[in-house]
């Protein structure tokens, strides 16, 4: 039987020059950011922008987006200035209360971007756009990060 190694353990089996890890991939503290929108009549392609600006070299863990009961049909993205729908397209908040978790709501989905870090470019703000119909309710959101 073999023994093989992840990417950043073989790094960390030979930790010189390119080979050092960002703190947030290896032994990073876990932070947590939350906020909450009250929208009222919020029309399609708005968006909101949510939580503080992540520091540069955090690496995205999880995102939780929980909302009560909108009115009308409606989507989201969840991304950034970037890639507006860099964590998740089209996340259904309509109707009934919702309870979005990213990665585990679309894990396959989302495979390419789960410990996406953050970078000194436009990838820092996390923000939510509108794609369909006018939204009206309680959206509260959080996410956790390694630095």
């Amino acid at each position: 039987m073999a023994t093989v190694y992840g990417v950043n353990k073989t790094k960390m089996n030979t930790p010189i020059g390119a080979n050092l890890l960002d703190q947030g991939v290896n032994k990073g503290n876990v932070c947590f950011m939350y906020d909450t929108y009250e929208a009222s009549g919020l029309a399609a392609a708005s968006v909101i922008e949510l939580c503080d600006v992540l520091p540069d070299g955090a690496v995205i863990t999880k995102m939780t987006l929980l909302t009560d009961d909108l009115q009308g049909s409606a989507t989201v993205d969840i991304g950034d200035q970037e890639d507006d729908d860099r964590y998740a397209s089209a996340v259904d908040i309509s109707g009934q209360a919702t309870t979005y978790i990213w990665p585990e709501t679309a894990a396959a989905a989302n495979i390419a971007n789960y410990g996406h870090q953050i970078t000194a470019g436009t990838d820092d703000q996390i923000q939510l756009t509108v794609n369909t119909s006018a939204v009206t309710g309680t959206i509260k959101f959080g996410v956790e990060y390694s630095i």
